[in-house]
């Protein structure tokens, strides 16, 4: 009885140390998320490998880098999968820690022989993101009169306006594009924007990420102070005998800097530049060929609007 005793002693002890020497690796392993948005449901995924005959019951430990863990079972197949609900964004790195899943420890080796490792660990980082939000709009210069507001850019007089966008969360870098209501578009974080005539325009900016989250906000832009473009020509004297010199007085308003050309009819012209919106030229001209002319004046401000007016001059022999 003592023998067999120790014979079967023995034989358990040899089983255990072969069960302790089979190394368990973790392969496979990698961490998903449909949405890598917080909060992002994710999924620890992997196959735990034994040594060649053997079948120890096996668990794994896992850490999921938020200080966060759990423990899951290893199906019988080796595969493993744990879920895990990421409440903040960063980048989380998750360590898997495989092991005999067994009621108590197992014996210790013989003195003899080196102790394998029972345990296999391995990591894999996962990244999380804020989606993008928290996104305003700020009128930081306006031209011809008004100070920008930073409430919706209302009420403004000027046309020329420059535009800053601010976002937060997102992954990666933040692209916004800008809808300016009167058929442009721009991109960029700070735009600026001439607008075409006065009346009230709706602004959109859209910002958007590297990967799929956007956001979009609207600001209203009332402009109501343009001053109409118009020009003007008077002359004292429009009837005269050649070579006749005619004493002109042009006139020019609108949103200035402004142009003004003239074209005298007789195959000469002339043209200003850089006038302001009531600037009065007086010019002469001699006409030395009897007939008569038609003086146009065109006059073309800063929006590129244009008006235009005549006089006609009769010059006799």
């Amino acid at each position: 009885m003592i023998r067999l005793s120790r014979l079967t002693t023995a034989l358990w002890a040899l089983a255990s140390v072969a069960c302790a020497q089979g190394n368990l690796d973790i392969v496979d392993l990698k961490a998903t998320a449909p949405s890598p948005y917080a909060p992002a449901n994710a999924e620890i995924l992997g196959r735990v490998a034994q040594a060649r005959g053997s079948s120890t019951p096996v668990k794994v430990l896992v850490d999921f880098g938020d200080q966060q863990s759990a423990e899951a079972s290893v199906g019988s197949d080796g595969h493993f999968s744990v879920p895990h609900v990421y409440q903040s964004a960063g980048t989380f790195n998750v360590v898997v820690k495989a092991m005999p899943d067994n009621a108590g420890p197992l014996p210790a080796p013989p003195a003899m022989g080196p102790q394998a490792t029972t345990e296999g660990t391995a990591t894999v980082s996962l990244a999380v993101g804020q989606p993008v939000g928290g996104l305003t709009v700020t009128c930081l210069a306006c031209t011809e009169g008004g100070a920008c507001t930073t409430q919706a850019c209302g009420s403004q007089s000027g046309v020329i306006m420059t535009f800053r966008a601010d976002a937060t969360g997102g992954i990666g870098s933040l692209h916004y594009r800008w809808n300016f209501g009167d058929g442009e578009t721009a991109d960029g974080q700070v735009v600026t924007h001439e607008f075409p005539d006065e009346g009230q325009y709706v602004v959109t900016v859209t910002a958007t990420d590297s990967i799929s989250s956007a956001i979009s906000t609207t600001v209203q832009v009332e402009l109501d102070g343009l001053l109409p473009v118009d020009v003007y020509i008077e002359s004292n004297t429009t009837t005269g005998s050649a070579p006749f010199t005619a004493n002109v007085t042009l006139g020019v308003s609108g949103e200035g800097p402004l142009r003004l050309f003239v074209n005298w009819g007789d195959s000469s012209t002339s043209s200003f530049e850089n006038l302001s919106s009531g600037d009065q030229l007086d010019e002469e001209h001699t006409f030395t060929v009897p007939g008569q002319y038609t003086v146009t004046a065109n006059a073309v401000d800063r929006l590129n609007r244009t008006q235009s007016t005549t006089l006609v001059f009769n010059v006799n022999n």
